[in-house]
């Protein structure tokens, strides 16, 4: 009765919002990544129910019906239709998984909400926002920055938040480093890029670095130390040496020696981490309750052989929704292996529910991103930087498939607005159909989406 009382809430505060901005998409989008880096604050702070969460769902669904409406005038050329036969192929996938095991209806829809509103939320970002909006979004992260710096402070030393449960402007929760370090990450390869080449000053990216270490410090953000050094390869690899790249270098190992030894002061009990042995240790903890064993690289392997009995659920899974317990309506996988904490690690909580087929297809979509931003950063030099940053937005999603379970978790719009970027840059309106005879073949072909 509860639940159903906090999602009745959810669901006024939702349709409101959408009926109050029923014909405004873009200023939706605005709201969503707004509520989507704070909700957790005010829940935190508050004290509001956890259901407030499920007001983006609203306005996320509320998005894909202007978004269908929107495509379907083809006004713009958006080109996805490659990215997004693999999220085709994924449903179809799933389709076949859901009848095969006669999962609950209600099962099968939440976990495609789980997984596919960062999908949805790509593309309607892509059909709605312009280069200008891009730039807006991106300062209003940045001034975020600063609360988030303010915030991650004032609970490490006022409130005595440490570890996991210092996250800033994400709440004192467990599981709100997983949203700062998405934040954190996606801000540092933008002030990368951007410095690089030549598109902004020295001051955003001492800015960023600056911010982002003094947070990954203070709530023991580990990756993100990796994940600094991955944003200054990713941009050195594709552009020429210059004075720029020796500065970001500088800038670079500067803020991470000064980070690293603040992260060990505060932090001691890692001060052996970054060495081969601790990280491996690290990377191959078990996460499992009981004899069995799962973590970040054995959890594949194990579902897949111990789980996964016949050739069916090796292909398609063993049903999206079956590892979830959903307002108490349990998958049979979750009922017998939950104590595994396959949901820790998208990379096999995919395998597991969806098979090689939906495995294959989700990972396909990230790597479709990367070769299409590739292909930009060449072809359209004027906007390389963006276009580096989308490429690396998509690698760290694959990244974090392994890593934790943040693209499952509410700040994967974050994230999706940060993979869409490239392709807000390089749409472009309708060609024109000529009904004369001279008008050339070329002249007469485009792309649907």
């Amino acid at each position: 009765m509860v639940v159903l009382l906090v999602l009745l809430i959810a669901l006024c505060i939702g349709s409101v919002i959408a009926l109050l901005l029923w014909d405004k998409p873009i200023i939706i989008i605005y709201v969503q990544l707004i509520y989507c880096c704070t909700f957790r604050f005010f829940k935190c702070y508050l004290g509001l129910p956890e259901a407030i969460k499920y007001v983006m769902d609203f306005l996320n669904v509320w998005l894909i019906v202007l978004t269908l409406i929107e495509v379907k005038k083809r006004k713009k050329t958006y080109n996805i239709r490659n990215i997004m036969t693999f999220i085709f192929v994924f449903m179809i996938g799933t389709f076949i998984s859901f009848i095969y095991n006669q999962q609950p209806l209600v099962l099968y829809l939440w976990s495609l909400r789980t997984t596919l509103r960062m999908i949805s939320f790509f593309v309607s970002c892509i059909v709605f926002l312009e280069k200008s909006d891009v730039e807006h979004i991106i300062k209003m992260f940045l001034i975020l920055l600063g609360g988030n710096t303010v915030m991650s402070a004032f609970q490490y030393f006022v409130q005595g938040y440490t570890f996991d449960y210092n996250g800033g402007l994400f709440g004192f929760e467990t599981g709100c480093n997983g949203y700062m370090n998405i934040y954190l990450c996606m801000l540092t390869m933008y002030a990368v890029s951007m410095f690089m080449y030549k598109k902004k000053g020295a001051s955003l990216i001492v800015y960023v670095s600056v911010c982002s270490m003094a947070i990954a410090a203070l709530s023991e953000l580990k990756i993100y130390f990796f994940e600094i050094v991955f944003a200054l390869v990713v941009v050195i690899l594709t552009q020429k040496p210059s004075w720029r790249t020796a500065v970001s270098i500088g800038v670079g190992v500067i803020c991470l020696v000064v980070g690293v030894n603040v992260f060990f002061t505060l932090y001691p009990y890692w001060k052996d981490f970054f060495t081969y042995d601790k990280i491996m240790d690290y990377l191959t903890m078990d996460y499992s309750v009981g004899a069995y064993t799962l973590n970040r690289f054995s959890g594949i392997p194990y579902v897949y052989n111990n789980i996964m009995n016949d050739w069916i659920l090796k292909v398609f899974g063993t049903g999206a929704g079956s590892g979830d317990n959903v307002f108490g309506f349990k998958g049979w996988i979750y009922k017998e292996y939950a104590s595994l904490h396959y949901e820790w690690f998208v990379n096999v909580m995919i395998m597991l529910e969806c098979g090689i087929v939906g495995f294959i297809a989700y990972t396909g979509f990230f790597i479709a991103g990367c070769a299409d931003s590739f292909k930009r950063m060449f072809s359209d030099v004027e906007n390389k930087a963006i276009h580096t940053v989308t490429f690396g937005a998509m690698i760290l999603a694959i990244i974090n498939m392994w890593y934790n379970s943040a693209l499952r978790l509410e700040i994967n719009y974050v994230l999706a607005f940060w993979l869409s970027i490239s392709y807000i840059y390089s749409k472009s309106d309708k060609k024109p159909v000529y009904l004369n005879t001279e008008a050339t073949s070329s002249e007469n072909n485009y792309e649907v989406i």
